[in-house]
Order: C-alpha cells, then sequence, then structure tokens
C-alpha cells in the first residue's frame, strides 16, 4: 500500500512539475505567425491574433490574447477580446477527448453591399479551377463512411457568451442590431447526444417598423448512432420559444408577451431515409401539424402532409388592431401535403373556412369558403375554390405554368350575386356638404383632390407603390387571364346583369374588358395600363347606352345627383397618366358626347332663373322705357322643366370638362330652351356657362309683356318681331350649388324694347304723314285734271 502511494504521488508531482514547466519552456505563441499565415492563404480578408498562452492546470488550455477576422475592406467580421481552448485530462484519459472553444462577448459585423453580397458569404476563397477538395470523395467508388474510435469518441463543445451581432444593409441603410446573445453546444461528437441551446433577450427593431422586444429561446438534441465505425442513424428534436416576445408593428401587428408563439419537432433520418416524426407550430389559437418522410436518397420519394385545428378568427383581432371594427366570427382549417418523387413532386392544399361573420358589413348567414391546390414540379396543375353563402354561388377554376415566368389562367363564375342578401349593409351614406361651401376653400392644382404624392406633394405617392413591379424580373414575365361571369350582381336594390369581364397582364401591361347592363342600359368599356414608365400610362374607352339617371340616383349613386334625369347614352374615349387623383386629372385628356332624352335638370330651376333674368330687368329698362317701369311677371312654371333631350360634345383636358356645344331642347310648352357653352372644374367642381335662353313656346308669358308709348301700343316689347323671347345668362360658382348672373340680361332687352320702341314711333310717324298727305290731296282733287284724278285713285286717293 505504501508502495501504491508513493507512486501515485510521484505520478501526482510530475503532473504537477509538468503543469509549472512546461508552459516555461514550450512557448506556443511561436506557432502564431504560422497559423495567421495557413489561414489567410484561404482568406479574402486578414486574421489578426493575440498572444497563445498554454495552461496545463487540470487541462490543457490554450488561451487567446483576442481574434479579429477582418474582410478586404478592412471592417471586422469577427471581434473578440478573449478566447480559449481546452481539453480536460480526464477526457483524454478517457479515450472521449473533449475540446472546447469558448469565447466571451464576441462582436459579430455583417454587412450587405449595394451589389447584394455579405461580406461573409465573401470571406472564404474560391477553390482554383482543376482543384479537388479534400473532401471530394474517392474515384475508385462510394466513400466509405468508417472512422476511427478516437475520432468517433472525440466531442466539442463551443459556448458564446453575450455576444453582439450587427447588420447592415448598405442598399437601404438598415441597421439591426442583437445584443446579450449566448450559443452553447455541448458533444458536438459522433458518439454521444449533441446538445444545445441558444437564447437572448432582445430589444431591437428590424426594417423600418418591426419592433422585437423580450426573452426567446432555441434548444435541441441532436443523437447519432454508430455501429463498426459507421453512422446508421441520427435523431434529434427541438423547441423554439418565442411565448415571451412582444413583436409588433405599429397599426398593423401587435403579439403581446404570453400570447402563444412556439415549435416543436422530433425527426430522425438514416443514409437512405428521413422522416419528420411530429412538428408541431402554434401560433395565438392555430396549431400546424406537419409529419412525413422522405425515402431512397439520393433520388427521393416524398410523403409529406399538413393539418390544422378549426382555428377560430375571432381571437385574431387582438393581434391586429385594423380588424378590431369588424367583429369576425367563424373559423378556418387547412389541410395540405406533398407526394410522388422529387423530379415530380405534387403538392396539394384545402383551405375551408365556415360560419364566418363580420360586421360592417355585417354577414347575414354562415358562409363557406372551400379551395384546393395543385402543385406538380414548377407548375399549379389544378386551383379552385367556390364559396356559398345566402345570395351567393361562386366558383373558380385554373392553373399557372411556372413560377419563375407565371403564366396564370382563371377563369370564375357565379350564379348570381345578391350583397343585400348576403350582407347586412349600413344605410346609405349621405351626401357631403355642399361643394359651394368646401370649393372656396379649394384651389385648382392644389391638393383638394385627395392625396396626390405626386412630384413632392403631401399624401401618398400610389404611382411609387407599384415602382417594384419594373425591378422584378418575375413579374415582367408574369402573364395572366382571368374572366368573370355572372348573371347579377345587386347592391342597395340596383342590380347589374349579364356581367362578362376579362382581365389579362403580359410584360408590365394590363388590360380590362367589360360589358354589363344596368337600370336597362348597355355598357361596355376597355382600359389598358402600362406599369413600365414611372407615373403608369393608361387608355381607356367607354360606350352607355340607355341608362335611367333617375333610378341611379334613387339607388343612392350620388355620381348623377347633380347632374341630369332622364335616359343617358354616353361615349368616351381618352388617355392618362399617374394614379395619385391631382396628377390624374390634370393630364387625363379625353372626348366624347352625351344626350339625355326625356331630361330634366337635377339642381338647376330654369323657371326660376328665367324669371329672375326678366323681371330683374324690367326695372332696369324701366328706366329707358317708362311703360316697363313695375312690371313683373308671375305664374312661370318654376320647378322642373322638360326637355325632349340634352345633348353635348365634350372634351377633358387641363382638369377642367369642357362642353362647347350643350343644347337643352324642351318639349312642346313644357320648358325653356338652353343653347351654349359650359366647363366644370374636376378638382372643384367650379362651374362657368354661358347661355342663351330661349322661351320657345312663350312659357314665361314674356311675349305678352305690352307698352303704350306716347299714345303707340307695342304689343311684344322684349321680342324681335316674330321671334321667341330670349336673353344670355352667366352660371358661375359650383355645380352643386350655381349661381346665376343676369347682368347682360337689362341691356339685351333694353335695346331689343328701345328698338322695338322707335320701330313703333316710327311706324306712327310714318303714318301720321301719309295721313296729313292724304288729306291734302284729297281737298285738291277736285280742282286736278282728269288724267292726274285716274292717277291719285290708283295709288288709293
Amino acid at each position: 500500500m505504501k508502495k501504491i502511494l508513493i507512486v501515485l504521488g510521484v505520478i501526482f508531482g510530475t503532473f504537477v512539475l509538468a503543469a509549472v514547466l512546461v508552459p516555461i519552456f514550450v512557448d506556443v505563441d511561436k506557432y502564431r505567425p504560422e497559423i495567421v499565415q495557413k489561414a489567410e492563404e484561404h482568406l479574402n480578408g486578414k486574421l489578426v491574433l493575440g498572444k497563445l498562452k498554454l495552461s496545463l492546470w487540470g487541462q490543457i488550455s490554450i488561451n487567446i490574447d483576442g481574434v479579429d477576422l477582418k474582410d478586404l475592406a478592412g471592417t471586422s467580421i469577427v471581434k473578440v477580446q478573449s478566447a480559449y481552448f481546452h481539453v480536460p485530462f480526464s477526457s483524454v484519459l478517457s479515450g472521449s477527448p473533449l475540446l472546447t472553444l469558448r469565447m466571451d462577448r464576441p462582436e459579430v459585423n455583417i454587412v450587405k453591399a449595394k451589389s447584394g453580397k455579405l461580406n461573409a458569404m465573401t470571406l472564404i476563397k474560391e477553390s482554383a479551377p482543376g482543384e479537388i477538395p479534400a473532401t471530394a470523395p474517392s474515384s475508385s467508388g462510394k466513400a466509405s463512411l468508417a472512422l476511427p474510435a478516437l475520432a468517433v469518441n472525440a466531442r466539442l463543445g463551443v459556448e458564446l457568451r453575450q455576444a453582439q451581432i450587427r447588420y447592415r444593409d448598405e442598399s437601404n441603410g438598415l441597421k439591426n442590431e442583437l445584443n446579450d446573445l449566448n450559443i452553447i453546444l455541448k458533444d458536438l461528437s459522433l458518439s454521444r447526444a449533441t446538445e444545445m441551446e441558444i437564447w437572448a433577450d432582445l430589444k431591437t427593431v428590424f426594417g423600418k417598423s418591426l419592433s422585437v422586444r423580450g426573452p426567446f429561446k432555441v434548444s435541441g438534441r441532436l443523437k447519432p448512432q454508430i455501429a463498426s465505425g459507421k453512422l446508421e442513424k441520427i435523431s434529434g428534436q427541438f423547441k423554439v420559444d418565442l411565448d415571451s416576445l412582444d413583436i409588433e408593428v405599429p397599426g398593423s401587428f401587435h403579439k403581446s408577451k404570453g400570447i402563444p408563439m412556439h415549435l416543436e419537432t422530433q425527426f430522425s433520418g438514416t443514409e437512405t431515409d428521413a422522416k419528420l416524426d411530429q412538428f408541431v407550430v402554434r401560433f395565438h389559437n392555430a396549431e400546424i401539424h406537419v409529419t412525413g418522410d422522405v425515402r431512397s436518397l439520393p433520388n427521393p420519394t416524398v410523403d409529406l402532409r399538413i393539418k390544422s385545428n378549426d382555428i377560430a378568427l375571432a381571437p385574431w383581432v387582438e393581434l391586429m388592431p385594423s380588424l378590431k371594427g369588424y367583429e369576425l366570427g367563424g373559423k378556418v382549417t387547412l389541410d395540405a401535403g406533398a407526394t410522388g418523387p422529387a423530379s415530380s413532386l405534387k403538392y396539394f392544399a384545402n383551405l375551408q373556412a365556415h360560419a364566418v361573420t363580420a360586421k360592417a358589413p355585417k354577414l347575414k348567414g354562415k358562409p363557406v369558403f372551400n379551395a384546393r391546390i395543385e402543385i406538380i414540379t414548377d407548375q399549379i396543375r389544378d386551383m379552385r375554390f367556390d364559396f356559398k353563402a345566402p345570395g351567393a354561388d361562386i366558383q373558380g377554376q385554373g392553373k399557372m405554368i411556372s413560377f419563375s415566368r407565371p403564366q396564370l389562367k382563371m377563369a370564375i363564375t357565379s350564379k348570381g350575386i345578391n350583397l343585400d342578401e348576403m350582407l347586412d349593409l349600413p344605410p346609405p351614406t349621405k351626401s357631403a356638404e355642399p361643394v359651394a361651401e368646401i370649393a372656396p376653400k379649394a384651389k385648382v392644382g392644389g391638393n383638394a383632390g385627395g392625396a396626390s404624392g405626386a412630384d413632392g406633394k403631401a399624401g401618398a405617392d400610389y404611382d411609387e407603390m407599384v415602382a417594384p413591379l419594373r425591378g422584378n424580373a418575375i413579374a415582367r414575365a408574369t402573364q395572366v387571364d382571368i374572366t368573370f361571369q355572372s348573371p347579377l350582381i345587386q347592391s342597395y336594390g340596383a342590380k347589374v346583369q349579364n356581367i362578362s369581364t376579362h382581365f389579362t397582364m403580359r410584360d408590365l401591361g394590363m388590360m380590362l374588358e367589360s360589358s354589363f347592363q344596368l337600370w336597362n342600359s348597355r355598357s361596355s368599356g376597355k382600359m389598358a395600363v402600362d406599369f413600365k414608365k414611372d407615373r403608369p400610362i393608361y387608355n381607356m374607352n367607354f360606350e352607355m347606352k340607355g341608362l335611367d339617371l333617375k333610378e341611379a340616383v334613387t339607388s343612392q349613386y350620388e355620381l348623377f345627383k347633380n347632374t341630369a334625369y332622364g335616359t343617358l347614352s354616353f361615349k368616351m374615349q381618352g388617355a392618362g397618366q399617374s394614379f395619385n387623383p391631382d396628377l390624374a386629372i390634370d393630364r387625363l385628356s379625353a372626348r366624347g358626347n352625351f344626350r339625355v332624352d326625356q331630361a330634366t335638370f337635377a339642381s338647376i330651376d330654369v323657371g326660376k332663373m328665367v324669371q329672375e333674368g326678366i323681371n330683374g330687368a324690367l326695372n332696369k329698362v324701366g328706366d329707358k322705357v317708362p311703360g316697363l317701369k313695375g312690371k313683373q311677371l308671375s305664374g312661370l312654371n318654376q320647378g322642373q322643366s322638360k326637355y325632349e333631350f340634352i345633348s353635348a360634345d365634350f372634351s377633358i383636358a387641363g382638369g377642367t370638362f369642357r362642353m362647347p356645344n350643350f343644347v337643352a331642347k324642351a318639349q312642346a310648352n313644357q320648358g325653356i330652351d338652353l343653347t351654349g357653352s359650359t366647363d366644370v372644374g374636376l378638382k372643384d367642381y367650379a362651374l362657368t356657362a354661358k347661355w342663351k335662353v330661349m322661351d320657345t313656346y312663350n312659357m314665361t308669358h314674356a311675349r305678352d309683356v305690352g307698352v303704350e308709348v306716347d299714345g303707340t301700343k307695342i304689343p311684344s316689347i322684349l321680342a324681335h318681331g316674330s321671334e321667341p323671347v330670349g336673353f344670355p345668362v352667366t352660371v358661375g360658382c359650383f355645380a352643386k350649388s350655381p349661381c346665376f348672373n343676369y347682368g347682360e340680361v337689362p341691356e339685351h332687352f333694353g335695346k331689343i324694347a328701345l328698338e322695338n320702341v322707335a320701330l313703333a314711333v316710327r311706324s306712327r310717324v310714318e303714318g301720321e304723314a301719309k295721313k296729313k298727305a292724304g288729306e291734302a290731296v284729297r281737298q285738291a282733287i277736285p280742282n286736278a285734271p282728269p288724267a292726274v284724278k285716274d292717277a291719285l285713285k290708283r295709288f288709293g286717293f
């Protein structure tokens, strides 16, 4: 026993002596230049390695006094002040050496250049042409997986404590930081189960608005099975716990702390097969289960299945503030998967939504939505859906070839869509305040038309929103062909019938063609949009025949409220640019014509206009023609004048709607004719019209106005001979509240009245002169020669 203790003492003393003397006489730091040189042979950058120190106290330990790995631009990719390797003597003696690398407070800087490349990805030099990688398999046959026992039993550990990771994108200026990141890898080997833990307490912003705060944790276990020095099987499990995170995109999404958000998975695999025993994602009240396997590697056959629980929609309002006013109800279910050989893999997905309810508008019934999709390799072989609800039955079917150059073809049909029956629609909104009240605040060319965002103006720039399409190769290559057919769409009692719509897209050019019937009218139109320009360009043409405007207004279509009532026929073709309202109005150029048969004006009281014009003029003209002083017309046809038709050609340019040849032809004895020109501003609805009023049927009885001047009666003093009474009117203010200017009327009627007075006086003077001449002649006749008497008789004397 004494000898044994002596031997142990000698061994222990030897170890202690070695632990003291070896670090003194063995300078591991002399290998540092060689390590740096070998590393930089494979690096596109520079490695700065601090002083190396050897320690043998209880373990073999090499301390590194700092590491700084830089890219070619001199940016530190990995930098750490203190790091060390250590191997416990006990692990070496047991035949299972454990090498552990530990770094405290490392800093990692990832930079994405404007070219799109990450600095970390360009750090390793590419192999020279013809160079065979060290891991290349032997050409003699299949590489053997047999490993020496020491390699099988060796273990590696990695510890990163309180790491800081910075990411910068030079193309858009975005910066993100991840602080206090901890990564622990235990027993990374081929003989034992490897354990992993990653955790951090986040307080960062990703992108421009995604805020992430709180702790997260990732843990896992990976277990290999070795037999006869070969890897036979590997199995593992992982968990990702994000329950305690607070994730927010202001105004759009907010997952608060405590809302479930985690993932669990278990898997296993061999050299030829892999199996996903469990993959469960839980987020809020949704739970997605994935199972499946991959067989016969390297030419695999896949069988994958994805299923969800019945996901109630109401709780999701808590995460999405924008949904709070909708009072969602109902549930959705997902069933999807993928099967078949990898070379011709077939995907499918079934989505069912049922008993869905919502507010504003609120569904009256409980609709059911089903969708199915089948994908094989790079194409959607079949996709279809059906939607059924009270008042609605819609089906769709289509396919898409290629995901890199998509060619989508879809046909949507319906037996009818009755929104009155399907939705609890809110009462129609009342008209906005009269334009007369708001228009004085607006200025032509300003922002009265809403947010424009064009050329520096305030508001959203809708043109800029579609700009990403132009730089997207997939979008440019996409082709779309969608048709929609329905015999009826009804809302607020208005029935749109026999609807046929065709939408196509090719090379960022979109075309929409449509035809339908509305209030007995037949309408058709076409619109094309080219998105390749910074300000999208569009052209259009539209034709409508037989639209009942009165019925349109009754059905709450405010667009027609301040125009005219009757049966409208309309044609227009034009072109424009931009989706920003102000800019679109400025750049719209169009021409067309319209005609309203059996018409009445909706906002202009023609009878009142004529009464005010004539009565106001009579008093002023009375200053020149005393017989008119104090005369007034009464009993005029105030209210709706009736017209055979109202028609005009029109043009739109520079933000103004112009009708140069406006005509309103009154029905016989039912109204007063109007002709002239009319301009309406499309931004502020400013109205400028110069009309000629013609009382063809003497509705005002203005032709009956007569006076007596110096004993001479003038029966129709306001009219030119047998012509109807007419006068000019200038209409201004705004389309919803026109105001009339009769400034020219007194001068107009004054001129006619004075001409009629002058004509009457001249006729009276001429008559009196003729009478006196006749009397003189008659007095002279008795004494005249016979020949003179005969001549005078021929002239009426």
